[in-house]
């Protein structure tokens, strides 16, 4: 899951109201963002097709071929980046929370008039990595990798959700599971994908950003909330994973 947080953009385009694709398929050295703002277009990535709609992202991996025909006037978002992540990793994710995307989207079209090119780099940057974020949240730690053959790993899972903003022993944990720590990593990992300690670390960070933006809550206050010791501590933390500051995300994000 941390490789979620960690995209280099390249380049940036907003299209607007367009009819139809130069090319019908694309293949670039890089991995490709296509956000839906207005219209739609259908897509095929690899096996994967469909048709993209406002609050779809159409993810594609670098060198992979990316077929394309606008379907309705279409107004998008286009990124370039690089991303250290598996690349069986790529085609349609339907945001739950259009509310924070569409305010994502008009802060976008703002920054993109910014005469200050480092600043607005900067900021288009962060507006990346917030969508990788909360397709990361959404898809893979809540949503697309669950796997409840493991009845062991469903069980920790779901005790995680619940107690997230508790502090938390894997060791007792395990023990409770009837199983040893090295056994609950192993198995909780083949499952989900991800292993417990970031399972747990996207489930906070979620939860901070979810309070950053909807209360006035001090970094500590927030940080107890979930499951950190103090504001310290989750700046560390969010810093890390998310490449801005509490601070910075809440002025950038917060209507």
């Amino acid at each position: 899951m941390s490789k979620y947080f960690s995209p280099t953009l390249l380049t940036h385009t907003h299209w607007i109201n367009k009819e139809k694709f130069l090319y019908d398929v694309d293949t670039y050295a890089s991995w490709t963002l296509f956000v839906v703002e207005e219209g739609s277009f259908s897509y095929r990535i690899r096996e994967s097709e469909g048709e993209a709609r406002f609050g779809d992202l159409v993810l594609c991996p670098p060198h992979t071929a990316f077929h394309r025909k606008v379907t309705s006037s279409l107004t998008f978002h286009f990124y370039q980046f690089d991303w250290d992540r598996d690349e069986t990793s790529y085609g349609l994710i339907k945001l739950k929370d259009t509310g924070r995307l569409s305010s994502n989207l008009d802060y976008l079209k703002r920054v993109s008039t910014d005469e200050d090119k480092a600043s607005m780099f900067e900021h288009k940057s962060h507006y990346l990595a917030d969508l990788l974020f909360m397709a990361g949240s959404q898809e893979r730690a809540l949503d697309a990798l669950k796997d409840e053959t493991d009845p062991v790993t469903l069980k920790a899972r779901l005790w995680m959700e619940r107690h997230y903003s508790e502090p938390i022993n894997f060791q007792k944990l395990a023990g409770t599971l009837g199983i040893s720590p090295v056994q609950l990593t192993r198995r909780f990992t083949r499952s989900q994908g991800v292993t417990p300690i970031s399972y747990l670390t996207c489930l906070r960070l979620k939860r901070s950003c979810d309070l950053l933006l909807e209360t006035h809550l001090t970094l500590d206050q927030i940080a107890r909330e979930c499951g950190y010791e103090n504001g310290f501590y989750l700046s560390r933390v969010f810093s890390k994973r998310m490449n801005m500051s509490p601070s910075q995300y809440r002025l950038t994000f917060k209507m």
